[in-house]
């Protein structure tokens, strides 16, 4: 418990914990599973991260976690870190009914269809006016549920509330484990969760093991210098539009006969940079 470990929020990381062909990583799969679903399926097997395509103008679709259990019924697991230029809501959507739309009908019911249950856990707040860390979606419209067969789930990790591990449920330990096993202040608490609970146990035996990989620790690594990059791009980016304003800004004062301290005090500019306009 005292090495450093990798984060499990990062994808490649993520999938190391579930994919592995070792009984602790079956475990660790059956109890995420089970607690997403609220049901314990007998069997869950990773199948095929690439969603089979049509087409050649049809997207190429890759997962991270896809999931078939002994029923028929398709999981598809997805961990987001942060916010990207596309809509996550409608990557998602997407996703369920690729995955929908891959299931095999030929010679059977359409009442045959699997359920699919396309979930994303984001270390991030989706949605700022919901306290809920849980989201579900189904396909419904004011007063009657069309179908549940196409589930969209989203568990917001940063809205899990610390609080007894007893009066957690099943999920919300899965969503505390993600997000503070890499953090060392939390390693008592994740201990905790390990003990309370098979499932996360073994996913801490495979994520202590995962962590000895230098070349995963070189991949998780080059994920921080991305989005340590990125961050500062935005915020390089968000300056520069800020700057760009003032000054547009100062221009139409001068141009209006404002005075030169009346510009500097209402655009925070320096002489200098007025002078040169």
């Amino acid at each position: 418990m005292e090495k450093d470990l990798l984060n499990p929020c990062y994808d490649v990381i993520f999938k190391s914990i579930f994919t592995q062909a070792s009984t602790s990583s079956k475990m660790a799969l059956h109890g995420l599973a089970s607690a997403i679903i609220g049901q314990v399926p007998q069997e869950i097997t990773v199948v095929n991260s690439e969603i089979p395509i049509t087409s050649i103008l049809e997207k190429n679709v890759r997962l991270d976690l896809n999931c078939k259990m002994d029923n028929g019924d398709l999981i598809n697991i997805e961990m987001q870190t942060c916010r990207t230029k596309d809509d996550l809501t409608l990557r998602t959507m997407y996703y369920g009914c690729k995955l929908m739309a891959s299931s095999e009908v030929k010679g059977l019911s359409y009442s045959d269809l699997p359920k699919v249950y396309q979930v994303m856990f984001t270390d991030f707040v989706m949605f700022n006016n919901q306290k809920d860390f849980l989201q579900k979606f189904t396909l419904c419209n004011e007063s009657l549920e069309l179908t549940d067969h196409l589930q969209i789930i989203f568990i917001q990790m940063p809205l899990i509330e610390t609080k007894e591990i007893k009066n957690w449920t099943d999920l919300e330990k899965w969503g505390i484990f993600l997000r503070d096993a890499a953090k060392k202040d939390k390693r008592r608490l994740i201990k905790n969760l390990a003990d309370s609970d098979q499932g996360i146990g073994k996913a801490m035996e495979v994520l202590m093991t995962v962590s000895e990989d230098e070349k995963r620790r070189a991949i998780q690594l080059s994920y921080e210098k991305y989005e340590t990059d990125r961050a500062s791009e935005l915020y390089c980016a968000r300056r520069e539009g800020i700057e760009q304003n003032r000054l547009e800004m100062a221009r139409k004062m001068k141009a209006r006969g404002f005075s030169i301290t009346d510009i500097t005090d209402l655009t925070g500019l320096t002489l200098e940079q007025l002078q040169a306009l």
